[in-house]
């Protein structure tokens, strides 16, 4: 089947809070656009069905087609006009453990091409991906009880929360501690990212990005990547790659990892099931083949995880279009 339909967590709800999440709504809609503008290009694909509030702007294209969800037509109304067997992008965050939820919600109603439940349970939560990274003698960043931090600053975020939601540099430990909140030592070393393409346990080193970081009242907030501004440490990016695929059968398709570096060693901090939003730089830092090489996986063709990635030039990416 060369269509895609694209279900994005945010901008699908009937009704939206522009007040209180406006700049969520902002990044995800940045990116879904992104996907259909790079999918649409790629001429193996016929029809990109995208479902999105009513009040939400769109593209004008003739691969695009929206179905709007408003107060008296929601997600689940339209999701049954579908075939079953139609490819689903899925895109939701690990927030409030939505992407759990919606996986549930619709794994018997869609053909998801998307990471395995047991894969996406483990790494929504921080916790359980430090221990389990830990077991298998991944490096990763630990999550440590509060009697185990022995230095000082040190950080706090929740234990399900998407990117640098709520991340805290605490400088003491007597504070409230909050419940559902894991804690981590603080490195100051260089943040990263990579994006892989996984598929039953082998990958594709797609990307190797560096992290643009604000610090604003003892809170860090990621405001951007430079896509491709990581490429001297592709080796050490695909040997990790390749260790978590391994580990991680039930991964699917387009990756996110963030990694920091401790010292001489590159550690994990988290592992998203999903497309990031350094995507919006993919194609103008890697090029239209890597863009296909995804598109073509999403829609069931032929997928050569043998094509070689060179970079470009390195892309700057601003989200919600904040600079530092």
């Amino acid at each position: 089947m060369n269509e895609l339909l694209i279900v994005e967590f945010f901008t699908s709800q009937s009704s939206i809070d522009y007040t209180k999440e406006k700049e969520i709504f902002k990044e995800a809609l940045k990116l879904v656009d992104k996907i259909c503008l790079d999918f649409s290009e790629n001429p193996e694909i016929r029809k990109l069905h995208v479902i999105r509030n009513t009040n939400l702007q769109k593209i004008k294209l003739k691969k695009i087609k929206y179905y709007n969800t408003s107060k008296r037509k929601n997600l689940d109304f339209f999701l049954k006009t579908f075939p079953k067997d139609i490819p689903t992008l899925l895109l939701a965050p690990e927030s409030g453990k939505i992407s759990i939820d919606l996986y549930i919600n619709l794994k018997k109603k869609l053909n998801l091409q998307h990471s395995k439940l047991n894969s996406i349970r483990t790494l929504s939560s921080k916790l359980k991906t430090s221990k389990k990274l830990a077991s298998l003698n991944i490096p990763a960043v630990e999550c440590k009880d509060l009697r185990e931090i022995d230095k000082i600053p040190f950080i706090s975020k929740p234990s399900f929360g998407a990117g640098s939601e709520m991340i805290n540099i605490l400088e003491k430990k007597n504070f409230e501690v909050n419940k559902g909140f894991v804690y981590q030592e603080y490195y100051k070393g260089g943040k990263a990212s990579f994006s892989m393409l996984c598929f039953k346990g082998k990958c594709k080193l797609i990307s190797c990005n560096s992290q643009i970081l604000s610090i604003d009242n003892n809170q860090i907030h990621q405001i951007g990547s430079i896509v491709g501004g990581m490429e001297k440490h592709r080796k050490v990016f695909k040997e990790l790659a390749n260790k978590v695929s391994e580990n991680f059968k039930g991964l699917y398709g387009l990756i996110g990892v963030d990694v920091v570096k401790n010292k001489k060693e590159w550690r994990i901090i988290e592992i998203n099931t999903r497309f990031t939003s350094s995507f919006i730089g993919l194609k103008s830092a890697y090029g239209e083949n890597v863009i296909n090489l995804i598109s073509n996986f999403y829609i069931g063709k032929k997928t050569n995880l043998d094509i070689e990635i060179k970079l470009i030039k390195q892309v700057k990416v601003f989200f919600n279009g904040k600079k530092n």
